[in-house]
């Protein structure tokens, strides 16, 4: 055992982040010191050192963060490989695992993936950047999502995921109710990943607040289903697309989801709750859906959004759809009015202005309803 792997062994209090491999590369690892700091870094070179260092991991209460680098596809023999699967499945401590270019289809990679099947409460975090996974790492990986229901971030980075692959991913995740962070990008998906895609997105038990799908096959039919999934979506904030091959008609969905003008009370339910959709390279996303974008995100209180978005698009509110409703809806249109101007930039005037011409709009309507109010009025004085 080198000095990293006594420092586990010992249970040191200040090694909390572990990197196991055969060599970093140019990977960059902040704090790490050798034999002392947060970070170690250690390399088991044979199934011995590999049981010995799951012991190790087994009993130790400091570590937060495994982080595995670099191939691991030399096989275990049988009782090195329990040794290590049971060591990792008795910590308790570690909340955050990572896989950067390992092979995890066989050997080791595969093993220690394995290790992860069981339900895990303290685990909130799996990140697998530039693995191999195959058709045999990716069911083991489906596995171990399938019991990991306290994740919060998922980051799968160019990890070779098809529409086939992200079926069962996605089926894997439906459950989660404290998913935060999706990372799928620099995959090899399209128009039918998006359709599975779209099942998360409009589901309602969803907490889903940030999707990055960039950097993959993802063109205008593709967007437009993800847009008109976010028609009733209430969570998730950022939608990354950059990389992909959205055009026009592909924008134009999500702003008529994020704005739809049609009328006043399309308008009103729009989607409020989306503000990022990160796009860089093409250049094609028009302003007026980035403006859209900052309305979104102007304001916590989705309800000032509405006003802004329902001001801004109709310059005159037709109420014809309300006339139905006598001079009920009166009141509540004038108090409607009033709140816009502690929300808006408009000027008073302005807001004045639009309020007498739906007030207009009521007398000539139903005059014969609107004149005994205003005759009661002129008594009351």
């Amino acid at each position: 055992m080198g000095v990293v792997e006594d420092r586990v062994e010992k249970n040191d209090p200040t090694l909390t982040e572990l990197f196991i491999g055969r060599a970093i590369g140019n990977l960059n690892v902040i704090g790490y010191g050798g034999d002392s700091g947060s970070t170690g870094f250690c390399m088991p070179s044979d199934g011995y050192s590999f049981a010995r260092l799951g012991n190790a991991i087994g009993t130790n209460t400091a570590l937060e963060g495994l982080n595995f680098v670099g191939s691991f596809d030399y096989e275990l023999g049988d009782g090195d490989k329990r040794v290590l699967s049971g060591g990792i499945k008795r910590n308790s401590s570690i909340n955050k695992l990572c896989f950067t270019r390992c092979t995890l289809s066989r050997g080791v990679g595969y093993e220690l993936l394995n290790s992860f099947e069981d339900d895990n409460r303290h685990l909130i975090g799996i990140s697998m950047k530039n693995c191999d996974l195959g058709q045999r790492g990716f069911r083991a990986l489906t596995r171990a999502l399938g019991s990991q229901c306290y994740v919060r971030y998922i980051n799968l980075q160019s990890c070779g995921i098809n529409d086939e692959f992200l079926a069962n991913l996605i089926d894997a995740v439906k459950g989660y109710q404290r998913l935060e962070l999706l990372d799928l990008s620099s995959n090899n998906f399209g128009t039918e990943g998006c359709k599975i895609l779209s099942t998360l997105i409009k589901d309602a038990n969803s907490s889903l607040c940030t999707l990055a799908l960039d950097r993959n096959s993802i063109d205008n039919n593709g967007a437009t289903i993800l847009a008109n999934a976010l028609v009733n979506n209430t969570h998730l904030e950022e939608l990354h697309l950059d990389g992909n091959q959205i055009a026009k008609d592909g924008w134009e969905a999500f702003s008529r989801v994020l704005c739809n003008t049609t009328t006043i009370n399309d308008t009103y339910l729009s989607n409020h709750t989306l503000q990022c959709l990160e796009e860089f390279e093409s250049g094609i996303m028009p302003s007026e859906l980035q403006h859209v974008l900052d309305l979104n995100s102007s304001s916590q209180n989705k309800e000032e959004v509405s006003i802004k978005k329902i001001l801004r698009s109709h310059a005159q509110l037709d109420m014809k759809s309300f006339f139905q409703c006598d001079l009920k809806i009166l009141p509540f249109a004038i108090n409607w009015f009033e709140k816009t101007k502690g929300v808006t930039l408009n000027n008073e005037a302005e807001i004045d202005r639009r309020l007498l011409c739906t007030f207009y709009q009521f007398t000539r309507a139903m005059p014969m309803q609107v004149a005994p109010v205003i005759l009661h009025s002129v008594e009351d004085k």
